[in-house]
């Protein structure tokens, strides 16, 4: 029982901290945990690393911020290329714009145009990395998108619980430390007289 028990411990453990580091780079990409996981599944389907995809999401957010600034002379040009406007763009969220951007470049028949295109959206080399996503048609995504749903993702609210119980975790390693240093500091003169 004792052994199930630790089993299931570390087993929501794990659980845990997945849920948190998923909704800790769903934070610093700008999109829901939900819209990452789907994106996620969609990339492993398709032959693409996961982190690259997630770098993808970076550099997406940095464009969408140019835009709103209105400094957009470094990919205007492969905007205007692909068809899209910075209308279609204004406004969007990460997996939105990310979309936009995807399903103009799956429809460039060039390979090596799409790879050069993509690069310079992504960044270098990046765009050959997410070539497989890149390839895939509309409905394939949405059909992979909707089996990650299918699946089972973890929801929001789902990661707020497993972060807080991650964060009263770490405050408890932290208080522990703090008393782990106030025991030696008492102790010290005893043992520095031993």
């Amino acid at each position: 029982i004792l052994g199930a028990v630790t089993a299931l411990g570390m087993l929501a453990k794990k659980g845990a901290d997945t849920a948190d580091a998923l909704n800790d780079t769903a934070s610093k990409i700008g999109m829901s945990i939900e819209a990452l996981q789907e994106w996620n599944h969609v990339a492993t389907i398709a032959g693409t690393e996961t982190s690259s995809l997630e770098r993808a999401f970076i550099k997406v957010n940095s464009i969408l911020g140019d835009i709103a600034l209105g400094d957009v002379k470094s990919f205007a040009g492969v905007f205007h290329a692909l068809g899209i406007s910075m209308d279609e763009l204004e406004g969007k969220d990460t997996s939105e714009a990310f979309e936009i951007m995807r399903n103009a470049l799956s429809k460039v028949e060039d390979q090596s145009l799409k790879t050069a295109l993509a690069n310079h959206l992504f960044g270098d080399k990046l765009g050959a990395e997410l070539l497989p996503m890149l390839n895939l048609e509309s409905e394939a995504i949405s059909e992979l998108r909707n089996q990650a749903r299918e699946l089972g993702i973890i929801t929001s609210e789902q990661a707020e619980v497993t972060g807080a119980f991650n964060d009263s975790l770490d405050s408890l390693k932290q208080s522990t430390s703090a008393l782990t240093v106030e025991l030696a500091v008492a102790l010290v003169p005893a043992m520095q007289s031993v």
